[in-house]
């Protein structure tokens, strides 16, 4: 029941706009999701705080390094956050309670705290999604940077964002103009993916598709969420409630190009029912 309560919740904050998602309060809820015996009082107090620090730190701060200074400040020197290079895959990483516990996490939970407060601040900031990993956009009076959560928000010129995509991609936009923000849902979506792909990786799908029904919500019931969710609760041993979201999903327009696999999904599901 306290999950369906949560799941709920989570339907609630992302039902409007997508500017009007509290993005660090949302992945709350998510982390919530897994650790249920647990407040998210202390959480929501803890960040409460390190904006008012931020705040204090950067009153009238009209120029963009100072901001970044501020945040580099209050969040990894006063508070002790880092990105965990030692444990990077630990599930911990992305879960934002267990984040904010232990002064770790990956680019884009530490992302998300430095998100939320900067614009708690009022200043113009967004997630990038970055090939590598995910990076911060700030920009101030038509100046814009990108700066990596993950090694205290470190400014990156034209040069870091080349290097870096030479080790990861042939893709050779370097100009920092060529990176838009994206939504907050994306990014909610990225932090609970971290979960899922290292969920399937360990051989749990128990947990794999707990996250992946927090996706199908973060999407708007997205097609492609919708099977994933239907084929984990298969191998699951879900048969019944797989069946009935393939049948589901089959009469929804918009089910689009995977309309021929949900269907021999379902043909594979009636035999294992028979």
């Amino acid at each position: 029941m306290v999950r369906q309560a949560i799941l709920e919740q989570l339907r609630q904050a992302v039902s409007g706009s997508d500017e009007g998602i509290d993005l660090a309060g949302t992945a709350l809820l998510l982390a919530g999701l897994e650790k249920t015996d647990s407040s998210l009082d202390k959480y929501h107090a803890h960040l409460a705080a390190l904006a008012a620090e931020t705040h204090a730190h950067a009153t009238a701060a009209t120029d963009l390094a100072v901001r970044v200074a501020s945040l580099k400040k209050v969040i990894f020197d006063d508070h002790g956050y880092s990105g965990d290079s030692t444990t990077y895959d630990d599930l911990e990483n992305a879960n934002l309670m267990s984040v904010i516990d232990r002064r770790r996490g990956i680019p884009v939970s530490l992302g998300i705290i430095c998100i939320h407060v900067a614009r708690s601040q009022g200043w113009e900031t967004d997630g990038i999604n970055f090939p590598s990993h995910f990076l911060i956009g700030l920009r101030v009076a038509g100046e814009r940077s990108l700066v990596d959560p993950f090694n205290k928000v470190q400014i990156l010129t034209n040069a870091d964002i080349k290097q870096r995509l030479n080790n990861v991609s042939e893709q050779q936009v370097v100009d920092i103009s060529g990176y838009p923000g994206i939504e907050n849902k994306a990014i909610l979506l990225r932090l609970q993916n971290n979960i899922r792909i290292r969920a399937q990786q360990a051989g749990d799908f128990d947990r794999a598709r707990d996250v992946v029904e927090t996706m199908v919500i973060l999407s708007g019931d997205a097609a492609v969420f919708r099977l994933e969710l239907a084929t984990l609760k298969a191998r699951t041993g879900e048969l019944i409630s797989a069946r009935q979201e393939i049948e589901a999903l089959l009469e929804d327009p918009l089910v689009g190009e995977l309309h021929d696999q949900a269907g021999l999904i379902l043909k594979q599901l009636k035999s294992r029912l028979h």
